[in-house]
């Protein structure tokens, strides 16, 4: 009796360690795909504890930069963690009043707070990590009506004043009820501009909303090289996006800027707009259009 109480006892156990495996193995593919998905980590998967780092591709398409704000010394610390290729600045410099907050976020614990003029996190941009001839950028931000400011910068790439790439709030207005960002494409003197506004997208009196906002560019097609803009909301529980809006500017610069020296995330302007952004990814090479 004692032996086939050890016997079933043993193939019980065996049974279980079986399943847990076809757990865990379920669970590992689930998030793989989940943090594979168009180069980004959804904000569900950001939550769970064991969600591994963003994986940049160290090639010349795919993911290149990716910072969650979890830190404000490495982009590659914290949970969930960003990446960059080998060789890319993953050490951000916080000028003026940046700063890592957990007041809001769209995903992990922390998000990074622009207050107004002049306040930015400050990277060196260099090719392992930028595109200038074709690529995307993709962050969440957070926004309210009375921090909507005209031409508050979110992102730029800058080689100088005459070159660089950058998105930004292209409100006229701070009282404005609808949502109006651009993506700008500056080279040599000449700015090219993509912008989408959808008035239905009304950050609020006081309590403020996330989006989700994306910019491509591609310049390699002569004489018709494109930029892209969208924006959409975000629910920051599912990192799942919805109402999206989007436009494709098909008068772009005919050849890229030279390789831009540094990478500002934030407002590098002295205009005075406030916002949270967070879950900020560059890839090079894909943007589709």
């Amino acid at each position: 009796m004692r032996l086939l109480s050890k016997v079933f006892i043993t193939i019980w156990l065996l049974c279980v360690s079986a399943v847990a495996l076809a757990d865990v193995d379920e669970w590992n593919s689930r998030a793989t795909d989940a943090i594979t998905v168009n180069g980004i980590t959804p904000g569900y998967w950001n939550s769970i504890a064991w969600a591994t780092c963003d994986v940049c591709t160290g090639a010349s398409a795919g993911r290149s930069f990716s910072w969650h704000m979890e830190n404000d010394t490495d982009i590659t610390a914290g949970t969930p963690c960003g990446c960059a290729n080998s060789g890319g600045d993953t050490d951000p410099d916080l000028l003026s009043a940046a700063e890592i907050s957990s007041t809001q976020k769209s995903d992990g614990t922390y998000s990074l707070y622009i207050a107004g003029a002049n306040d930015y996190a400050e990277f060196s941009s260099q090719e392992e990590t930028f595109n200038p001839a074709d690529g995307t950028v993709t962050f969440d931000v957070f926004l309210t009506r009375a921090g909507y400011d005209n031409s508050t910068h979110f992102w730029q790439e800058y080689y100088d004043d005459d070159n660089r790439v950058f998105m930004y709030m292209n409100s006229s207005t701070s009282s404005s009820s609808a949502i109006d960002v651009a993506l700008a494409y500056r080279l040599s003197e000449t700015s090219y501009y993509c912008t989408v506004e959808d008035a239905d997208k009304d950050p609020g009196e006081t309590g403020g909303k996330w989006y989700r906002v994306t910019g491509k560019w591609d310049t390699s097609p002569s004489g018709s090289a494109e930029l892209y803009a969208q924006i959409c909301d975000l629910n920051t529980g599912t990192g799942e996006t919805s109402n999206c809006v989007s436009t494709t500017q098909s008068t772009g610069p005919a050849s890229a800027i030279a390789e831009p020296s540094k990478r500002f995330v934030g407002n590098k302007t002295t205009n005075t707009g406030s916002f949270y952004i967070d879950n900020f990814h560059l890839t090079k090479g894909d943007s589709g259009l």
